[in-house]
Order: structure tokens, then sequence, then C-alpha cells
């Protein structure tokens, strides 16, 4: 147990300063919330000149913003009723609208009557989404406590929802200090992050309690259980680790700067589930597990020990 105690605590102090950091970035340079969640601006320009190609186009939209200190989230074409149009989505709420106007024409080569439509964009996450949302993660934190509490006992219950909840706080932080657009998308990754360390989880505890059953087992401690169990569940693991990296470096090679983004963000939460099992998850489970063990045989051995002689 000495051993692992130093690699625990290098292992905390790491995620305590990225989660500090993640609070010091949203306090001084805000997050960067995707205008799906918070809103922003969308620009619509027609098609006019089919001699125009659309990478030609998209290149001047970018170019335009980039004029005016914008940054585009997507920008693609769209077929509209019987012309063609330019859809561009920014995150930027306050924008100057006749100097984008003209950017776009001088950038896109086309008239200025072209940009049709210059309009804010709501964001879908209201106060009462916020309240729903934050009310069903802690009902779904204390689900998943009681029930592993049942299956498990007390000390994996523990140590296999510390590594769920630190999954989303610490992916939640690493996206914060990248200054990683934070958008549905990236809520739908990080909670299929956190289901894959459950996965992990899950997949090596029920191997352990398989283990235990085994006559040629008999002798091996709850370390040595563990360590057993999670070597033969790692195959699985890498099989399914592997999946998702190949998924997230083929999107890395989209056109759209949307999917890119969205592929860092898988990226970034995939290595956060695999910290938070490997590394902390199963440190956590293995120190605890020899403090019980310590703590039961004190109990055992002062239930064994003689009783003082009466006088």
């Amino acid at each position: 147990m000495s051993k692992k105690k130093p690699w625990l605590l290098i292992y905390t102090i790491i995620s305590f300063c990225v989660i500090i950091a993640a609070v010091i970035v949203s306090l001084t340079a805000g997050l960067n919330l995707g205008s799906d969640i918070a809103g922003g601006t969308q620009i619509e320009v027609v098609v006019t000149d089919s001699s125009k190609s659309e990478n030609e186009l998209i290149f001047g939209a970018k170019s335009a913003l980039g004029e005016n200190g914008l940054t585009y989230e997507k920008i693609f074409m769209e077929d509209k009723y019987t012309d063609s149009y330019v859809i561009i989505r920014t995150n930027n709420k306050s924008i100057n609208k006749e100097s984008v106007t003209e950017s776009l024409s001088v950038k896109m080569g086309v008239e200025k009557s072209a940009v049709e439509g210059i309009y804010d964009v709501s964001g879908s996450v209201t106060k009462s989404a916020i309240v729903w949302i934050s009310v069903t993660m802690i009902l779904l934190i204390f689900g998943l406590f009681f029930a592993s509490w049942i299956r498990y006992k007390l000390v994996t219950a523990v140590c296999l929802t510390i590594a769920v909840l630190h999954t989303i706080i610490f992916s939640t932080a690493l996206l914060i200090v990248t200054r990683l657009p934070i958008t549905i998308v990236s809520f739908v990754i990080l909670a299929a992050v956190a289901l894959l360390v459950l996965f992990a989880f899950v997949l090596t505890f029920e191997k352990v309690l398989e283990n235990k059953k085994l006559v040629h087992n008999k002798d091996l401690s709850s370390e040595e259980l563990i360590a057993l169990s999670k070597k033969e569940t790692l195959k699985s693991l890498i099989f399914v680790i592997s999946g998702v990296a190949v998924m997230a470096a083929v999107y890395m090679f989209t056109a759209s700067l949307n999917v890119i983004f969205a592929a860092i963000t898988m990226f970034v939460c995939l290595l956060t589930g695999i910290y938070s099992y490997w590394f902390l998850g199963i440190s956590l489970y293995d120190f605890m597990l020899g403090i019980k063990e310590a703590a039961d045989k004190r109990s055992l051995s002062r239930n064994n020990s003689p009783a003082p002689k009466k006088k």
C-alpha cells in the first residue's frame, strides 16, 4: 500500500491543478460556448454566380470573418427554395452588420444584396434546462452509487462513483482550459466516455467476482485478484478504446471545422476516461481496500485477544 500512496497523491494533485486552472480560465476568459448552447449569429449569402466553386465561396467567407475578428463554427452550402446559399454560423453575438456585409461582398465576389440575412440565433440551454440536467445527473450518480454498493459493496461503489464523476468534471475542465468549443455534441461525447469508464469498472469487478469463485484463486489477496482481473479485461478495453480513437482520427480529416473540434473533444475525453479508470480509479480502489483490510485485521485481532483475568 505504501507504493500506491505517492502515485495516488500525484494523480490527485494533477486533477486538482487542472480543475483550479479551469475555474480561473472560466472566471477570466469565460467559457467558449458554441452557438447551439449560448446563441450566436447566422449569416445567409445567396449564390447567384454559378461559376464560383463551393471552396472559393467558403474560403472567401472565412477571410471576411477573419477580417472582422469573428470566429466561425460552421460554413456550408445549402439549397433553399430555388437558390443555393452559403450558411455561416458564428458564436459571436454582437457584430457590425455593415462591415461584415462589405467584407463578404468583396471576399466572396458577390453583390451586397446577396447577403440576405444576418440575424441572431438563440441558444438551446435555458436556466430551466440547466436545473433539470443538474437534478437528473445527481439522481443518476446516486442511483449508480447505490446499485454498485448492492452489487460490489461499499469500497467499490465509492471508487466507481468517484471515477465516473472525475471523468465528467476533469473532461469539462480540460475543455475549458484548452478553449475547445463546448457544444451539445461535447456533452454527448462526455456522457459516452463516462459510460465507457463505467463499463470498464463493471467489466473489471465482474471479472473479480468470477475469479473469486475459482478454486485455484482462493489463496489470492484482494489486490492480486484486482491485478489479475484488470489484466484479463485489458484486451476488451483496448479493442473498444482503439475503435473510438480510430473514429476520432478519421473525423480529424474532414473539411468541417465543427467536426474537427468534435474529434479533438473526443480525444480529450477519451484520454480523461483512461486516466480516470486506469490510474486514478484503480489506484484509489487499491488504497481504500488496503485501509479496509488493515482495519479488519485490527478488529479481528481485538476480538481474538484473551479477556483480562479477573482479580
